[in-house]
């Protein structure tokens, strides 16, 4: 595809994304982004995505074609992994996407990634895998924010011990903070 192609795509998802953002149903909003990207008729260009809605200590999540949500739980120290595999955005008309309704406490962290850090690969063509992401969260979680992404960067530049990234990297990372009353 060309570059042209890909700018559509993101400029037309990104103007989908401002006009429905208001709608409390996610896969609703999945359901019209990727109704429109099938009539565009980009040949085979699809769009990954994970939206989340926070509402106090609400979270509302769906995924099209990401890799899962992890959330670190404060109370307990483990790992609750959000999985919803689905279709990126623009394959299918009809595909019926999930929504799941959390509870956050405080201190919770809730990461979301693109599949660039847990497809990394190492000399010997190893992938990172999600799962050891997971194991490594737990030690970073009590961290801000922005110091757990710069520590799950290092993680992958470490992993691949030189080895060039083959992928775009994105984190979004959210802490949940006391109630501001």
């Amino acid at each position: 595809m060309t570059k042209t192609h890909k700018g559509t795509l993101v400029s037309s998802v990104k103007s989908l994304f401002v006009s429905l953002a208001y709608h409390p149903d996610i896969p609703h909003i999945f359901h019209r982004i990727s109704a429109v990207l099938k009539e565009m008729k980009l040949r085979g260009l699809f769009m990954a995505m994970t939206m989340v809605k926070v509402n106090g200590h609400q979270m509302s999540v769906s995924i099209a074609g990401m890799p899962s949500v992890l959330i670190y739980r404060a109370l307990t120290g483990e790992i609750e992994e959000v999985v919803m595999r689905a279709l990126p955005l623009g394959g299918m008309t009809k595909y019926q996407y999930q929504q799941r309704e959390l509870t956050l406490t405080v201190n919770d962290v809730v990461v979301l990634m693109s599949d660039g850090l847990p497809e990394r690969f190492n000399p010997e063509g190893e992938m990172l895998e999600h799962t050891r992401i997971q194991q490594a969260l737990p030690a970073l979680a009590r961290q801000p924010a922005e110091e757990i992404i710069a520590a799950l960067v290092r993680f992958g530049e470490e992993w691949s011990n030189g080895r060039p990234q083959d992928d775009d990297i994105t984190f979004v990372v959210l802490r949940i903070k006391e109630d501001v009353t």
